[in-house]
């Protein structure tokens, strides 16, 4: 049977979901504006080397740190993420700051996916709208919705963290899910660790030329993004070849 995206609530469900969307709420928002002014201070070369030494006498509490902003960055999907990449990147280096965001993005995605699955597409027109929301209608009978989810998030351009929401909603698979967006994730993620792991270690001309590359790539994205958008929505339509 195939699931449908928009769920029926009973009245007792619709109080929790009203509840617990309060709750939600009120904790992301206070979260956001505790940390709003760390998130802000990302982008300063100096903060960032007062937060490398600060890392290295820290050791594997600064690990769990980035872990916890990595975590917050997805649930709270207006943060940006590439501040935390870079400066995953800047402190653990390029591969270590790959595998500590990409398991920050496992453990959001999966919360973001359960909360969602428990409370609806209700929930997803209540924190974003339903204008951003119906962008994306095509994923609700999306005969391919596994391919379409990949290249989503491979492709530059596309709200990543939004999306968590949204495919949240759709007949696809936690565990598949999770392994299609973190696969996806890779390229980009691994540009922004470079580049902090290379102004680390003072290369800045390194990390300008993979800066002006993944500009470039997110520049081409945006501006092709409708092209890509009606892509997925016909991609979608398509009909899987018979077995």
């Amino acid at each position: 049977m195939k699931q449908k995206w928009q769920l029926k609530l009973t009245k007792k469900q619709k109080r929790i979901l009203l509840a617990g969307a309060v709750l939600f709420l009120i904790l992301m928002g206070l979260v956001t504006l505790w940390l709003m002014p760390f998130f802000s201070r990302l982008s300063q070369p100096s903060f960032q080397q007062d937060f490398q030494q600060w890392a290295q006498q820290q050791s594997w509490r600064a690990w769990l740190a980035l872990l916890v902003i990595q975590f917050i960055q997805v649930v709270i999907a207006f943060i940006p993420g590439e501040p935390v990449e870079v400066l995953a990147g800047f402190v653990c280096g390029p591969w270590g700051g790959l595998a500590l965001c990409l398991l920050g993005c496992v453990i959001a995605s999966g919360f973001v996916f359960l909360l969602t699955r428990k409370f609806g597409s209700a929930l997803i027109h209540r924190l974003f709208g339903t204008n951003k929301i119906a962008e994306f209608d095509f994923l609700k009978d999306s005969k391919k919705v596994e391919l379409v989810v990949f290249l989503l998030f491979l492709v530059p351009g596309t709200p990543k963290d939004l999306l968590t929401y949204i495919v949240s909603a759709s007949p696809i698979r936690l565990s598949t899910f999770l392994g299609l967006s973190t696969l996806a994730r890779i390229p980009s993620v691994i540009t922004s660790t470079f580049v902090g792991a290379h102004v680390g270690q003072g290369n800045w001309a390194m990390a300008l030329i993979i800066f002006l590359f993944t500009a470039a790539a997110g520049i081409s994205g945006i501006l092709f993004r409708d092209r890509f958008m009606n892509f997925c929505a016909n991609l979608s339509k398509r009909q899987k070849p018979p077995r």
